[in-house]
């Protein structure tokens, strides 16, 4: 409310459907995906992120800490898009969230091509201690996988639709060009 912006709480952005989670109102672009990151207790989960962008700022909404939210600033500065208008920081924290599900993706692989290893040394048997651990971590890294796609998938649907408000936006036609650069850059990670 400090803000002159309405901020929707956890169970507002969860309680929308996923196909209305991006939307204009009163001259404001509400956007909300779903990123993994730290929970307040430590844990880790997927949660709702809601961007909000209007001509003057850009406000986040985010119940816990995806990783991007802290290492932006540090790079801001060398983001494709800049940093000299709210959208194009919004454009650049998009850049740095999709680097970073890039990292996890990657790192999720390795532990699943390191489980596979061991799982299939050339051992013609493998301990139950040690097939419930690799199981576990192939479980792990299974649910990982599956939240980094999910984040990929709504940053997909994000980027078509601010693809065509950034059209109209005075000033930011230019980063129609940004926009699709970063649509690819998902569009490779999903199809891996």
């Amino acid at each position: 409310a400090a803000l002159g912006v309405g901020v929707p709480t956890v169970a507002d952005v969860e309680e929308i459907e996923i196909s209305n989670r991006i939307y204009r109102e009163d001259g404001r672009d509400y956007m909300t995906i779903v990123l993994p990151g730290q929970l307040p207790d430590g844990g880790r989960a997927a949660w709702p992120v809601t961007f909000i962008l209007d001509a003057k700022r850009l406000v986040t909404v985010r119940h816990h800490a995806p990783r991007p939210f802290e290492t932006f600033g540090a790079r801001a500065e060398r983001s494709t898009a800049g940093c000299s208008t709210p959208a194009r920081l919004f454009l650049g924290l998009v850049e740095e969230i999709i680097s970073r599900l890039a990292d996890l993706l990657e790192m999720a692989g390795k532990g699943l091509d390191a489980s596979a290893s061991k799982a299939f040394a050339g051992q013609d048997s493998i301990s139950g201690e040690d097939l419930q651990e690799t199981l576990k971590t192939i479980g792990r890294e299974g649910e990982a996988i599956s939240q980094i796609r999910l984040a990929l998938l709504t940053i997909e649907r994000m980027l078509v639709v601010f693809g065509v408000w950034v059209e109209e936006m005075p000033g930011e036609k230019s980063q129609r060009s940004t926009v699709k650069g970063l649509l690819r850059a998902v569009q490779a990670r999903i199809s891996l």
